[in-house]
Protein backbone atom coordinates (compact mmCIF):
# COMPACT_ATOMS: atom_id res chain seq x y z
CA UNK A 1 0.00 0.00 0.00
CA UNK A 2 1.29 3.44 -0.94
CA UNK A 3 0.17 6.52 0.99
CA UNK A 4 0.07 9.91 -0.77
CA UNK A 5 -0.59 13.43 0.42
CA UNK A 6 -3.94 14.77 -0.88
CA UNK A 7 -2.15 17.79 -2.37
CA UNK A 8 -0.15 15.47 -4.62
CA UNK A 9 -3.22 13.79 -6.08
CA UNK A 10 -4.82 16.78 -7.81
CA UNK A 11 -2.86 16.51 -11.07
CA UNK A 12 -3.34 12.71 -11.46
CA UNK A 13 -7.09 13.06 -10.78
CA UNK A 14 -7.43 15.81 -13.39
CA UNK A 15 -5.25 14.06 -15.97
CA UNK A 16 -7.18 10.82 -15.59
CA UNK A 17 -10.48 12.68 -16.02
CA UNK A 18 -9.28 14.55 -19.11
CA UNK A 19 -8.06 11.28 -20.66
CA UNK A 20 -11.53 9.78 -20.17
CA UNK A 21 -13.40 12.68 -21.80
CA UNK A 22 -15.57 11.59 -24.71
CA UNK A 23 -14.15 12.36 -28.16
CA UNK A 24 -17.01 14.82 -28.65
CA UNK A 25 -15.27 17.14 -26.20
CA UNK A 26 -11.71 16.65 -27.44
CA UNK A 27 -11.33 20.31 -28.41
CA UNK A 28 -11.93 21.51 -24.84
CA UNK A 29 -9.26 19.30 -23.24
CA UNK A 30 -6.51 21.92 -23.59
CA UNK A 31 -8.65 24.85 -22.37
CA UNK A 32 -9.77 22.81 -19.36
CA UNK A 33 -6.18 21.91 -18.50
CA UNK A 34 -5.28 25.59 -18.78
CA UNK A 35 -8.11 26.62 -16.42
CA UNK A 36 -7.03 23.94 -13.94
CA UNK A 37 -3.45 25.24 -13.94
CA UNK A 38 -4.51 28.89 -13.62
CA UNK A 39 -7.42 28.59 -11.19
CA UNK A 40 -7.94 25.23 -9.49
CA UNK A 41 -4.79 24.70 -7.45
CA UNK A 42 -4.44 28.38 -6.41
CA UNK A 43 -8.13 28.38 -5.37
CA UNK A 44 -7.69 25.27 -3.23
CA UNK A 45 -4.58 26.74 -1.61
CA UNK A 46 -6.49 29.96 -0.84
CA UNK A 47 -9.32 28.00 0.82
CA UNK A 48 -6.78 26.16 2.96
CA UNK A 49 -4.98 29.33 4.07
CA UNK A 50 -7.74 31.93 4.31
CA UNK A 51 -11.14 30.20 4.69
CA UNK A 52 -12.83 28.15 7.39
CA UNK A 53 -14.67 24.92 6.51
CA UNK A 54 -17.52 23.86 8.84
CA UNK A 55 -17.08 20.31 7.49
CA UNK A 56 -13.41 19.67 6.60
CA UNK A 57 -12.47 18.45 3.13
CA UNK A 58 -9.27 17.29 1.42
CA UNK A 59 -7.66 18.80 -1.65
CA UNK A 60 -8.12 15.92 -4.07
CA UNK A 61 -11.79 15.63 -3.15
CA UNK A 62 -12.35 19.31 -3.93
CA UNK A 63 -10.76 18.73 -7.33
CA UNK A 64 -12.92 15.63 -7.85
CA UNK A 65 -16.03 17.63 -6.90
CA UNK A 66 -15.26 20.17 -9.61
CA UNK A 67 -14.82 17.39 -12.17
CA UNK A 68 -18.10 15.77 -11.11
CA UNK A 69 -19.98 18.99 -11.77
CA UNK A 70 -18.34 19.27 -15.19
CA UNK A 71 -19.22 15.62 -15.83
CA UNK A 72 -22.86 16.32 -15.02
CA UNK A 73 -22.91 19.23 -17.47
CA UNK A 74 -21.23 17.27 -20.26
CA UNK A 75 -22.64 13.75 -19.82
CA UNK A 76 -26.23 14.41 -21.03
CA UNK A 77 -24.84 15.74 -24.32
CA UNK A 78 -22.65 12.80 -25.29
CA UNK A 79 -24.03 11.46 -28.60
CA UNK A 80 -25.61 8.01 -28.34
CA UNK A 81 -24.98 5.51 -31.09
CA UNK A 82 -28.03 5.03 -33.30
CA UNK A 83 -29.96 7.88 -31.65
CA UNK A 84 -30.73 10.95 -33.74
CA UNK A 85 -30.09 14.29 -32.03
CA UNK A 86 -32.50 17.20 -32.25
CA UNK A 87 -31.45 20.65 -33.39
CA UNK A 88 -31.86 21.95 -29.83
CA UNK A 89 -29.52 19.25 -28.51
CA UNK A 90 -26.93 20.09 -31.14
CA UNK A 91 -27.17 23.79 -30.31
CA UNK A 92 -26.77 23.14 -26.58
CA UNK A 93 -23.72 20.96 -27.23
CA UNK A 94 -22.18 23.69 -29.40
CA UNK A 95 -22.88 26.28 -26.68
CA UNK A 96 -21.17 24.14 -24.03
CA UNK A 97 -18.06 23.73 -26.15
CA UNK A 98 -17.99 27.43 -27.08
CA UNK A 99 -18.56 28.62 -23.51
CA UNK A 100 -16.58 26.11 -21.47
CA UNK A 101 -14.79 28.98 -19.69
CA UNK A 102 -17.80 30.28 -17.68
CA UNK A 103 -19.00 26.70 -17.12
CA UNK A 104 -15.63 25.88 -15.54
CA UNK A 105 -15.86 29.01 -13.37
CA UNK A 106 -19.34 28.02 -12.17
CA UNK A 107 -18.12 24.50 -11.36
CA UNK A 108 -15.14 25.94 -9.46
CA UNK A 109 -17.38 28.18 -7.38
CA UNK A 110 -19.71 25.32 -6.40
CA UNK A 111 -16.96 22.83 -5.60
CA UNK A 112 -13.83 24.47 -4.18
CA UNK A 113 -15.73 27.57 -3.06
CA UNK A 114 -18.78 25.77 -1.69
CA UNK A 115 -17.29 24.24 1.46
CA UNK A 116 -16.51 27.46 3.32
CA UNK A 117 -18.75 29.64 5.54
CA UNK A 118 -20.32 33.04 4.87
CA UNK A 119 -17.15 35.02 5.66
CA UNK A 120 -15.07 32.61 3.59
CA UNK A 121 -17.36 33.12 0.60
CA UNK A 122 -16.72 36.86 0.72
CA UNK A 123 -12.97 36.25 0.67
CA UNK A 124 -13.13 33.52 -1.97
CA UNK A 125 -15.29 35.62 -4.28
CA UNK A 126 -12.86 38.56 -4.13
CA UNK A 127 -9.83 36.30 -4.66
CA UNK A 128 -11.41 34.42 -7.58
CA UNK A 129 -12.33 37.69 -9.32
CA UNK A 130 -8.71 38.83 -8.93
CA UNK A 131 -7.37 35.55 -10.34
CA UNK A 132 -9.76 35.64 -13.31
CA UNK A 133 -8.75 39.20 -14.20
CA UNK A 134 -5.04 38.38 -13.94
CA UNK A 135 -5.55 35.28 -16.11
CA UNK A 136 -7.26 37.36 -18.78
CA UNK A 137 -10.53 35.44 -18.77
CA UNK A 138 -13.33 37.07 -20.74
CA UNK A 139 -16.72 35.64 -19.73
CA UNK A 140 -16.74 36.70 -16.08
CA UNK A 141 -19.67 36.93 -13.65
CA UNK A 142 -21.10 40.45 -13.24
CA UNK A 143 -19.10 42.68 -10.90
CA UNK A 144 -22.03 43.32 -8.51
CA UNK A 145 -22.28 41.04 -5.49
CA UNK A 146 -20.47 37.72 -5.15
CA UNK A 147 -19.63 35.09 -7.73
CA UNK A 148 -22.09 32.87 -5.82
CA UNK A 149 -24.96 35.15 -6.88
CA UNK A 150 -24.97 34.09 -10.55
CA UNK A 151 -25.51 31.02 -12.71
CA UNK A 152 -24.27 30.64 -16.26
CA UNK A 153 -27.17 29.77 -18.58
CA UNK A 154 -25.51 27.69 -21.30
CA UNK A 155 -28.75 26.32 -22.75
CA UNK A 156 -30.63 29.50 -23.70
CA UNK A 157 -29.23 32.93 -22.87
CA UNK A 158 -25.51 32.02 -22.97
CA UNK A 159 -24.78 34.55 -20.25
CA UNK A 160 -24.55 34.92 -16.47
CA UNK A 161 -27.92 35.41 -14.77
CA UNK A 162 -28.90 36.16 -11.17
CA UNK A 163 -30.25 32.98 -9.63
CA UNK A 164 -33.79 34.30 -9.21
CA UNK A 165 -33.97 35.16 -12.93
CA UNK A 166 -33.07 31.57 -13.79
CA UNK A 167 -36.00 30.14 -11.81
CA UNK A 168 -39.57 29.69 -12.99
CA UNK A 169 -42.02 32.31 -11.66
CA UNK A 170 -43.49 31.37 -8.30
CA UNK A 171 -47.14 30.27 -8.39
CA UNK A 172 -49.14 30.52 -5.21
CA UNK A 173 -51.11 27.35 -4.43
CA UNK A 174 -54.19 28.29 -2.41
CA UNK A 175 -54.82 24.63 -1.61
CA UNK A 176 -51.85 24.55 0.74
CA UNK A 177 -51.95 25.69 4.34
CA UNK A 178 -49.60 28.41 5.59
CA UNK A 179 -47.07 26.00 7.08
CA UNK A 180 -46.91 24.01 3.82
CA UNK A 181 -45.95 26.95 1.61
CA UNK A 182 -42.34 27.10 0.39
CA UNK A 183 -41.46 30.40 -1.25
CA UNK A 184 -38.33 30.22 -3.45
CA UNK A 185 -35.30 32.18 -2.28
CA UNK A 186 -31.88 32.66 -3.81
CA UNK A 187 -30.50 29.89 -1.60
CA UNK A 188 -33.25 27.40 -2.37
CA UNK A 189 -33.02 28.07 -6.13
CA UNK A 190 -29.26 27.64 -6.39
CA UNK A 191 -29.03 24.62 -4.10
CA UNK A 192 -31.89 22.91 -5.93
CA UNK A 193 -30.12 23.61 -9.24
CA UNK A 194 -26.87 22.03 -8.06
CA UNK A 195 -28.71 19.09 -6.48
CA UNK A 196 -30.72 18.46 -9.65
CA UNK A 197 -27.58 18.63 -11.79
CA UNK A 198 -25.82 16.01 -9.65
CA UNK A 199 -28.63 13.65 -8.68
CA UNK A 200 -29.86 13.11 -12.23
CA UNK A 201 -26.37 11.90 -13.13
CA UNK A 202 -26.23 9.54 -10.11
CA UNK A 203 -23.86 11.73 -8.08
CA UNK A 204 -24.08 12.01 -4.30
CA UNK A 205 -24.82 15.32 -2.59
CA UNK A 206 -24.12 16.37 1.01
CA UNK A 207 -25.94 19.43 2.35
CA UNK A 208 -24.48 20.85 5.56
CA UNK A 209 -25.56 23.73 7.74
CA UNK A 210 -26.91 24.77 11.11
CA UNK A 211 -30.06 23.23 12.56
CA UNK A 212 -33.29 24.83 11.36
CA UNK A 213 -32.10 26.14 8.00
CA UNK A 214 -34.65 24.08 6.02
CA UNK A 215 -32.18 21.65 4.45
CA UNK A 216 -34.47 18.64 4.84
CA UNK A 217 -37.52 20.60 3.64
CA UNK A 218 -35.84 21.70 0.43
CA UNK A 219 -34.41 18.25 -0.30
CA UNK A 220 -37.79 16.61 0.30
CA UNK A 221 -39.47 19.17 -1.95
CA UNK A 222 -36.95 18.36 -4.69
CA UNK A 223 -37.45 14.60 -4.24
CA UNK A 224 -41.17 15.07 -4.79
CA UNK A 225 -40.46 16.39 -8.29
CA UNK A 226 -38.28 13.47 -9.44
CA UNK A 227 -39.26 11.62 -12.63
CA UNK A 228 -41.01 8.27 -12.34
CA UNK A 229 -37.82 6.27 -12.93
CA UNK A 230 -36.38 7.56 -9.63
CA UNK A 231 -37.91 6.38 -6.36
CA UNK A 232 -37.42 8.72 -3.37
CA UNK A 233 -36.50 7.16 -0.01
CA UNK A 234 -36.30 9.16 3.24
CA UNK A 235 -34.27 7.94 6.23
CA UNK A 236 -33.88 10.19 9.28
CA UNK A 237 -31.06 9.19 11.64
CA UNK A 238 -31.07 9.22 15.43
CA UNK A 239 -28.37 8.82 18.07
CA UNK A 240 -29.00 5.06 18.06
CA UNK A 241 -28.82 4.55 14.29
CA UNK A 242 -26.09 2.11 13.27
CA UNK A 243 -24.64 1.16 9.90
CA UNK A 244 -26.49 -2.18 9.93
CA UNK A 245 -29.81 -0.48 10.67
CA UNK A 246 -29.24 1.99 7.85
CA UNK A 247 -28.51 -0.85 5.43
CA UNK A 248 -31.63 -2.72 6.55
CA UNK A 249 -33.82 0.38 6.11
CA UNK A 250 -32.50 1.19 2.64
CA UNK A 251 -32.57 -2.34 1.27
CA UNK A 252 -35.94 -2.99 2.89
CA UNK A 253 -37.46 -0.10 0.97
CA UNK A 254 -35.62 -0.86 -2.26
CA UNK A 255 -36.21 -4.61 -2.33
CA UNK A 256 -39.51 -4.98 -0.52
CA UNK A 257 -42.89 -5.20 -2.26
CA UNK A 258 -43.87 -4.01 -4.70
CA UNK A 259 -40.68 -5.02 -6.51
CA UNK A 260 -40.33 -5.50 -10.23
CA UNK A 261 -37.72 -7.23 -12.32
CA UNK A 262 -36.74 -3.86 -13.81
CA UNK A 263 -33.72 -2.07 -12.38
CA UNK A 264 -34.78 0.14 -9.46
CA UNK A 265 -33.18 3.59 -9.15
CA UNK A 266 -33.60 5.40 -5.86
CA UNK A 267 -32.71 8.80 -4.46
CA UNK A 268 -32.28 8.43 -0.69
CA UNK A 269 -32.43 11.35 1.74
CA UNK A 270 -30.42 10.61 4.88
CA UNK A 271 -31.22 13.35 7.37
CA UNK A 272 -29.34 14.31 10.55
CA UNK A 273 -26.34 12.14 9.76
CA UNK A 274 -24.41 13.78 12.61
CA UNK A 275 -26.64 11.87 15.05
CA UNK A 276 -25.76 8.36 13.91
CA UNK A 277 -23.25 6.24 15.81
CA UNK A 278 -19.57 7.11 15.20
CA UNK A 279 -20.51 10.18 13.09
CA UNK A 280 -17.65 12.58 12.50
CA UNK A 281 -19.54 15.60 11.10
CA UNK A 282 -19.53 18.63 13.37
CA UNK A 283 -22.58 20.34 11.85
CA UNK A 284 -26.14 19.25 11.20
CA UNK A 285 -26.01 17.55 7.80
CA UNK A 286 -28.45 16.21 5.24
CA UNK A 287 -27.44 14.24 2.20
CA UNK A 288 -29.30 13.18 -0.90
CA UNK A 289 -27.30 10.33 -2.43
CA UNK A 290 -28.54 8.35 -5.38
CA UNK A 291 -28.33 4.67 -4.41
Amino acid sequence: MVYCEPTGLISPVVKSWLDRLHATFSEIRKPLQLYVDMLLEPAIEFVRRQCAEPVPSVDNNLAASLLRILDCVLAPHVPLEGVARSDDAENTLANIIAHIEPIFIMALVWSVGATTDRDGRQKFSAYLRLMMREAGLKELPPAEGLVYDYVYDYTNAQKWLPWMESAAPYKFDDRLSYNELIVPTQDSVRYTYIMDLLVKQARQVLFTGNTGTAKTVHVQQYLSTLPNDLTPISVIFSAATSANQTEDMLFGKMCGPPCTTARLRCAALCGSVHLCQHARATAHSDSCPLV
